[in-house]
């Protein structure tokens, strides 16, 4: 990741070919921080991984939507996964409300892709029966 990040600071974005112009600072921490899931994961701490996704959230311009919901939606599903739900809970709605107004099957994937960092559904309470 060091040599990621150093490579990172040395590049010259005028000099970017078009098709890398999007890979800003926001667009490196989201993307680092998906490396550094695995790690997260290990260590049951959101740690770095977190940490650059919450830089992530925060740097995405508004014209970058889509970004800011993935990163959110990824950042929900770690704390969720390492168990924090109520911080999961937190992001994830804002990234439920980010995705509304996108039209993307990948995002839907990834939303979906977070039901099983929740757990099992527990079995409803059984209902009481009224009494005469």
């Amino acid at each position: 990741m060091d040599r990621a990040d150093a490579h990172f600071a040395e590049r010259q974005p005028e000099a970017d070919p078009p098709w890398l112009v999007y890979y800003d600072e926001a667009e490196h921490a989201g993307s680092s921080a998906r490396a550094l899931t695995s790690l997260a994961l290990a260590a049951n701490r959101p740690g770095e991984a977190a940490d650059r996704l919450r830089t992530a959230i925060q740097l995405h311009s508004d014209a970058y939507p889509r970004s800011r919901a993935f990163s959110r939606a990824r950042l929900a599903t770690l704390h969720m996964a390492v168990g924090d739900p109520r911080e999961a809970a937190l992001v994830g709605r804002r990234a439920v409300e980010d995705a509304r107004m996108l039209h993307s099957r990948r995002m839907d994937e990834e939303l979906a892709g977070s039901r099983p960092t929740a757990g099992r559904p527990t079995s409803p309470a059984p209902r009481s029966t009224p009494q005469p």
